[in-house]
């Protein structure tokens, strides 16, 4: 746009992590969940829980996003749910065992980041789509998982992975909620909004 890169800073997304909040114990059955519409793959993510068995439910839904929403043909053992309040959204993240965020492959901006973020605040052991835009929203390993974009292989083993550790995947969990209350809150958020509006003073 023209701007020298100076005149150009980069803020991290944000989630009202007093809302979005752990589940009280982990969830004894559950399911991988995945929510949004903005660039997600749903088809990678279908193609990767097609053959495990594993129950899943897809908000593919986003009242921020105005693309169409494409039909998904699903396998018995995944649940597609549409129209649901916020607050039947934060029980279905605490009620699951692993939250997936597929996108696109190349997806240049932050698409999904809200996905990721809400289950990192819930607790909730999170796997991303590596890609330009969620980039160093989450660290492979440390506080949530990343999986190349487009590779239903790839996704399957981790999902897999995250469901047979149960301890494993709720540290994970329990790091990502770290990340989000040490710098992904609201507050953090307007702090350097605010921070950079006054240097222009």
């Amino acid at each position: 746009v023209g701007l020298d890169e100076r005149q150009a800073q980069f803020i991290w997304d944000k989630v009202d992590h007093r809302f979005y909040t752990p589940p009280d114990a982990p969830p004894r059955g559950g399911y991988v969940l995945s929510v949004g519409r903005e660039q997600r793959d749903y088809q990678t993510l279908i193609e990767a829980l097609r053959p495990l068995g594993i129950p899943a439910v897809i908000v593919p839904g986003s009242p921020w996003s105005h693309r169409e929403r494409t039909p998904l043909d699903v396998p018995d053992h995944v649940e597609v749910r549409a129209g649901l309040s916020y607050p039947e959204l934060r029980r279905l993240y605490q009620g699951a065992r692993v939250v997936a965020v597929p996108v696109h492959p190349g997806t240049s901006y932050a698409a999904g980041v809200n996905g990721v973020l809400e289950g990192m605040a819930s607790g909730r052991p999170v796997i991303a789509s590596d890609t330009p835009g969620l980039s160093g929203y989450v660290e492979d390993g440390v506080d949530g998982r990343q999986v190349p974009a487009g590779d239903p292989a790839a996704l399957r083993e981790v999902v897999e992975e995250l469901w047979e550790d149960r301890s494993g995947a709720e540290r994970l969990g329990a790091e990502g909620r770290h990340t989000v209350v040490q710098g992904r809150t609201v507050e953090h958020f307007v702090d350097r909004v605010a921070g950079l509006v006054e240097t222009l003073g």
